[in-house]
């Protein structure tokens, strides 16, 4: 995806590049016996107990010790939620994505999705990237990017 600013029109990082999984690098991966999820602190989470369970049973994926789990809500549609793999805490996903991005060794996940920021935009909206940074036990937005406008004028 071609980036640009944010939503507010700011690149909050001072230059023009995108946040990278280097930028934001994890603890020492957990090697333990996943904990199970733990749904009687997120009964939320229930309706997503299979996916959970099967999901952590695997081990952590993300930020060195927590398991991002996935599952379709649709056609170009990820529901997910974050599972702590030392104490089974569940935690819910700020929004359903087409795709996300993360990996073992980096605090960074990224949120590939949609939005509105002018009235200009399709009612559907356009696709943007969310950045998130695993900060203080919760995703923390630190950016988002939507694709270049095309410039106007003659040719």
């Amino acid at each position: 995806m071609t980036a640009t600013a944010t939503a507010t029109g700011r690149d909050p990082s001072g230059g023009t590049h995108a946040p990278r999984f280097s930028d934001y690098p994890a603890g020492t991966a957990y090697r333990g016996t996943p904990a199970a999820p733990d749904f009687k602190r997120n009964p939320a989470a229930d309706p997503f107990a299979a996916e959970l369970r099967e999901g952590v049973r695997r081990g952590p994926n993300f930020a060195g010790y927590l398991r991002v789990v996935e599952w379709s809500c649709g056609a170009s549609c990820r529901r997910w939620m974050i599972v702590n793999t030392k104490t089974g805490r569940i935690h819910d996903s700020p929004e359903p994505a087409f795709s996300l991005e993360y990996q073992l060794n980096s605090l960074l996940l990224l949120v590939n999705t949609v939005g509105r920021f002018t009235a200009a935009d399709p009612p559907a909206g356009v696709p943007i990237a969310k950045y998130y940074v695993w900060r203080n036990d919760r995703l923390q937005l630190i950016d988002t990017r939507a694709p270049r406008q095309p410039r106007s004028g003659s040719r």
